[in-house]
């Protein structure tokens, strides 16, 4: 990172790398929807002034909407769009280089947030597809214990009847049909919606509601520690590690003199 000679920056300016210059210091900014990247791009002037070499970034991908802590990730590939998008993304990229400041960016690699299944590609693609799904191998899953348990219906494990009776079968402006528990829309397979009640149709999929109860004991697919919201990837696999990096990585080729550096939380 080039800094100009006639600024007194010491206090900002560690050791140089084959990119730039490695920060003696950051600054930590939370990013959400009320605090994006235009308002951390707005804060380059404060910054300098403090003498920090780097901003540092909370989690920048494509997370669940309302998302106030960004790491529950759903889409891996893209920008987050709650907290400006990849165009927001790129004018703070513009802002940092033009105060020549750097970006420390922390990432979670190693699961994605499944609280709202339609809008986590991977994860609503094994729902929808189930061992047939392109990414069925993203994730651990035992199938011998028969379909996926999703814990997120009330009461206990007796009171599930009466809880799937409640299942709505809905349709979307295109006329794509899901199920609607209360707050939680997922998807169906392929054809499963053509006839019967919600229940029958909720029978049909690669999936089973349960009662939240049984989370903690029976959930057949490895989570992210107790938080059966967030399901665990198979980073250990190259073509899945490749997926999960590779917007990340395409930031850091386009823009080295930016892009100072990696927080990995749990890689």
């Amino acid at each position: 990172m080039r800094r100009h000679p006639d600024r007194a920056r010491a206090v900002s300016a560690g050791p140089a790398t084959e990119t730039g210059v490695i920060p003696a210091s950051t600054y930590r900014m939370q990013l959400h929807a009320e605090q994006t990247f235009d308002d951390a791009a707005g804060l380059t002037d404060y910054l300098t002034a403090l003498g920090v070499g780097a901003l540092y970034a909370s989690p920048m991908l494509e997370s669940t909407p309302g998302s106030a802590h960004g790491y529950d990730v759903v889409d891996p590939s893209r920008a987050s769009t709650d907290r400006g998008g990849e165009d927001g993304r790129r004018r703070l990229v513009a802002a940092l280089r033009a105060a020549e400041l750097g970006l420390l960016v922390d990432i979670v690699p190693n699961h994605v947030g499944v609280s709202m299944p339609t809008v986590s590609p991977w994860w609503c693609d094994v729902l929808i597809h189930g061992r047939s799904s392109r990414y069925v191998n993203y994730f651990d899953i035992d199938w011998d214990a028969g379909p996926i348990m999703v814990p997120i219906l009330a009461g206990s494990a007796d009171e599930e009847p009466d809880e799937l009776a409640k299942l709505e079968l809905v349709r979307d402006v295109d006329g794509n049909p899901g199920l609607r528990y209360y707050e939680h829309l997922l998807p169906v397979a392929p054809g499963s919606a053509d006839e019967g009640a919600a229940a029958e149709v909720h029978d049909r999929q690669h999936y089973r509601l349960a009662s939240w109860l049984r989370g903690g004991s029976e959930l057949n697919y490895r989570r992210f520690f107790d938080i059966s919201t967030l399901a665990a990837l198979r980073v250990e696999d190259v073509g899945v590690f490749a997926d999960a990096h590779r917007e990340l990585l395409r930031w850091f080729h386009a823009d080295p003199d930016v892009h100072v550096g990696l927080r990995v939380d749990h890689p």
